[in-house]
């Protein structure tokens, strides 16, 4: 299984869209086998998948990835009380011949993410329990992260073989790639994870001669790293609603183009 980390620093640049989208895709249009983990409390990915009143199920029945956290399982001769595999959602969007498969996240994660901090190799948390997922049930893991650097991140990351950094084109997301590389170099001695890319979202349709003028200075500093470029649509900001994929060809051809070159680069390894 390879496991691939959306991560960014800053919110509202397309991640979550990014990450549910390429999943999907992996699943539907290549026929893979895919987990997608929503670690972020905000939970935009759990409901844009699941729906509201499926995700109040899971959080009442206390199947989420703040469960994980919360259970005691991960320490020495502890009796363990929720299995990685126990909180999976199989197949939500009911894609035929292979599965797109979640484990939601919770705003209770908000709180719980904090015991990280008291737990054994909480930077491994991630990794060791994706070990544990049964057989070789899946072909790609994708993690929608939150917008910081905190240890979910990192566990993310360590537990990584790639990483995509989305980004808007303006100048704030330029600067916050800067510092997100120095947090990542910082670390890089117990990082295996490749840059795959950058994915440039939400590209104005009309574009002013600011977001052209960025958006030239961004494909000059990174030329050979940019993964995808996604125009922005107002179907995109209206897909987290729907609770389903999307149907529009068009729409999905970003997404498309990105789990290629993803399977791709797997390929060749």
């Amino acid at each position: 299984m390879k496991v691939i980390s959306i991560i960014n620093m800053k919110g509202g640049v397309g991640k979550t869209t990014i990450a549910v989208g390429v999943a999907y895709e992996l699943a539907q249009s290549f026929q893979k086998n895919v987990l997608l983990i929503d670690i972020d409390p905000q939970t935009n990915a759990t409901l844009m998948v699941l729906g509201e009143d499926m995700y109040k199920e899971k959080t009442v029945k206390k199947l989420t990835f703040s469960d994980l956290i919360d259970s005691p399982k991960d320490l020495i001769g502890e009796k363990k009380t929720i299995n990685i595999n126990d909180i999976i959602t199989c197949n939500p969007w009911k894609i035929k011949n292979c599965t797109m498969d979640i484990i939601p996240s919770s705003i209770n994660l908000f709180e719980t993410k904090n015991q990280l901090t008291g737990r054994l190799f909480p930077e491994q948390f991630i990794k060791i329990h994706l070990n544990q997922i049964s057989g070789n049930k899946y072909d790609y893991c994708i993690i929608d992260t939150p917008p910081d650097f905190g240890k979910m991140v990192v566990s993310a990351l360590i537990a990584s073989d790639y990483y995509i950094i989305p980004m808007k084109p303006d100048y704030l997301s330029q600067q916050g790639i800067i510092v997100l590389n120095e947090k990542i170099n910082q670390i890089s001695d117990h990082l295996s994870a490749d840059f795959l890319g950058i994915v440039i979202s939400m590209i104005p349709t009309r574009r002013s001669t600011y977001s052209s003028d960025t958006l030239t200075d961004i494909k000059k500093d990174y030329a050979s790293k940019i993964l995808e470029e996604i125009k922005f649509k107002i179907a995109y900001s209206k897909w987290p609603n729907n609770h389903e994929p999307l149907k529009n060809k068009k729409e999905r051809e970003p997404f498309v183009n990105i789990a290629r070159k993803i399977i791709k680069v797997g390929i060749n390894e």
